[in-house]
């Protein structure tokens, strides 16, 4: 049986979603070391930004003071005391931020299971659907990463573009219909 191909250094996200205003998008978020046997990744950096006006953190662990809006992946070899994360702003733009720090080093890496999801909830819209992005920062010093050993090694993570997202109204039923053939009903 061949071995299977070598991939690249990377952050593998959706590249388009669709969020109803009011309702909660999860965003997985997926890494790839590049690596055929999976390399021991000791810290991952993660910096996301999204539109502050159409969007607002949603705190996943209210035990913990501030907005957790992460939530882990399901693999075993993740503990949630590894993980330092806070939401807030920066410049009017909704800054998410996770740092995964396991010195016994993390190898699960394909690009197959997700490490972690950002959690949030799209806001009421005044007007008709509206697109917007979500970006994975690339940036020093936001400049999501991967380390390893020794001394953590950045592997240099390539970065997906921008997410697009589409952000729905809630739909609603109007009209009338006839009952019994002698009354019209509206409804709303």
């Amino acid at each position: 049986m061949p071995a299977s191909p070598q991939t690249s250094v990377r952050f593998i996200v959706p590249r388009k979603l669709f969020a109803i205003e009011d309702d909660t998008l999860k965003i997985p978020i997926t890494p790839d070391d590049g690596s055929t046997l999976g390399k021991q990744i000791d810290f991952v950096d993660l910096f996301m930004t999204l539109d502050n006006t159409l969007f607002e953190p949603i705190d996943t662990d209210a035990a913990i003071p501030g907005i957790q809006p992460f939530t882990l992946g399901s693999n075993g070899q993740l503990r949630s005391a590894s993980v330092q994360q806070i939401a807030h702003v920066i410049d009017g733009a909704l800054s998410f931020e996770l740092i995964y720090t396991d010195q016994t080093g993390l190898t699960f890496f394909g690009g197959v299971q997700t490490l972690v999801f950002a959690n949030f909830k799209a806001k009421a819209l005044t007007g008709g659907a509206t697109k917007t992005f979500i970006s994975i920062d690339s940036q020093d010093p936001r400049r999501s990463k991967m380390l390893i050993p020794p001394f953590g090694t950045d592997i240099q993570a390539s970065i997906p573009p921008p997410i697009e997202v589409t952000i729905l109204p809630r739909g609603n039923i109007s009209g009338g219909y006839c009952c019994r053939g002698d009354r019209y009903l509206q409804t709303r």
